[in-house]
């Protein structure tokens, strides 16, 4: 892995549609079976990891790449569901400014949903870490805003900017769904951005979260999903980006 630019994604089908217009270079395995995979779109390499879902496969894969080469920035790619009260539709894009870990801190009773903060800082002397909570490098995310809000895609779908959460138990109850929408006011939900987040952060490199809504959060109903649109947008998202020189 020799790229500046290190993509991650948690599964090969959030980002077929990317897969299909790259050019594979080379696709290999690590001991834990992550799968790496370098690839370049015209004349712009990127490298790949596929880590599998869930915080401890992100943290875990993320971790091996690293180890193996230091990019100048990281950026998490996938769907997501979407929020109601965003205001988002399916197919949208969300650019992470920040993003929460719900499941880290205290249980708060009743509303155990929205956890207090720890009494200490996962990340060294950070205090935001307390609450599971993760700030992203603001040029890096205008810049991206600009750039996809200058593109035809922003006449297909809404490019929006927000805290996106990070989740280990997926939002399955339109009560759940409302209570974090009121207390957080998130665009969307996925299940890895916060422990990449925190994993850049060790490694003091530059991180950016841009997902595609794909269904609504709580929302269980899987025929009303449009995981191939998700996936089409967020490809065409990224080679925006970097057809952006960024």
């Amino acid at each position: 892995m020799e790229s500046d630019i290190l993509l991650v994604s948690a599964t090969k089908k959030e980002i077929s549609e990317l897969l299909k217009i790259s050019d594979i270079q080379s696709e290999t395995a690590s001991a834990s079976n992550k799968t790496f995979i370098s690839a370049k779109i015209n004349k712009t390499c990127y490298d790949l990891i596929i880590t599998g879902p869930s915080v401890i496969n992100a943290a875990h894969g993320l971790t091996i790449a690293l180890e193996k080469n230091r990019p100048k920035i990281i950026i998490q790619v996938g769907i997501a569901g979407i929020f109601r009260e965003s205001k988002l539709k399916t197919g949208d894009i969300a650019i992470a400014t920040k993003e929460k870990y719900i499941h880290a801190g205290i249980e708060a009773v009743p509303n155990y949903e929205t956890p207090d903060d720890l009494p200490f800082a996962l990340i060294g002397e950070t205090p935001s870490t307390k609450s599971g909570t993760y700030f992203f490098n603001k040029d890096y995310v205008r810049k991206t805003f600009q750039i996809l809000s200058q593109t035809s895609l922003a006449k297909e779908c809404t490019i929006s900017k927000g805290l996106i959460i990070t989740v280990s138990t997926i939002t399955s109850t339109q009560k759940t769904a409302a209570h974090l929408s009121k207390t957080l006011s998130p665009l969307m939900e996925a299940m890895e951005g916060a422990a990449s987040a925190h994993v850049a952060s060790l490694y003091n490199i530059p991180f950016l979260e841009i997902r595609s809504g794909s269904n609504f959060v709580g929302e269980r109903d899987k025929k009303q999903w449009d995981i191939p649109l998700a996936s089409k947008r967020i490809s065409q998202a990224f080679v925006s980006i970097i057809e952006k020189n960024f």
